[in-house]
């Protein structure tokens, strides 16, 4: 598998339609926090960074994007959105990879907001339940 981060604008113009189609059921997990557009919104301003792994095809399995959030005593990768095929696979290839690649780019935690299916699915990757959230209207 090979793992591209789309870093510039060429990379976000020439990926981001696949990224963008593997990601949008993420938009029926989520709440109304973004869209598509919001998400290639922040990749191209440099406040996120989409990640794409592709077999050895070259069909891009599973796509990401993720922030840095900086707190006063850790630093973390924060997942925004992640999508793909044949995630378990794709997974375990790609996920030891984006670990040292987070801890060599300082994180020293990875972290995502999730719903309780995802948290299952991300648990044999070592993420434990840290925080529940909660959310009221003003």
């Amino acid at each position: 598998m090979r793992i591209l981060f789309l870093t510039s604008q060429s990379l976000i113009t020439q990926h981001w339609p696949a990224v963008g189609e593997l990601l949008q059921p993420v938009l029926r997990a989520a709440k109304g926090e973004f869209d598509i557009e919001d998400l290639e919104e922040l990749c191209r301003d440099g406040r996120a960074v989409a990640g794409a792994v592709f077999d050895e095809g070259g069909r891009m399995v599973l796509a990401l994007v993720f922030e840095f959030l900086l707190f006063p005593q850790i630093s973390t990768v924060n997942v925004i959105a992640l999508a793909g095929h044949d995630m378990d696979e794709a997974a375990a290839t790609f996920w030891p990879t984006f670990r040292e690649w987070a801890k060599e780019s300082g994180a020293s935690h990875i972290q995502a907001s999730t719903s309780p299916a995802m948290s299952r699915l991300l648990r044999p990757l070592g993420f434990r339940h840290t925080y529940d959230l909660v959310r009221a209207p003003c």
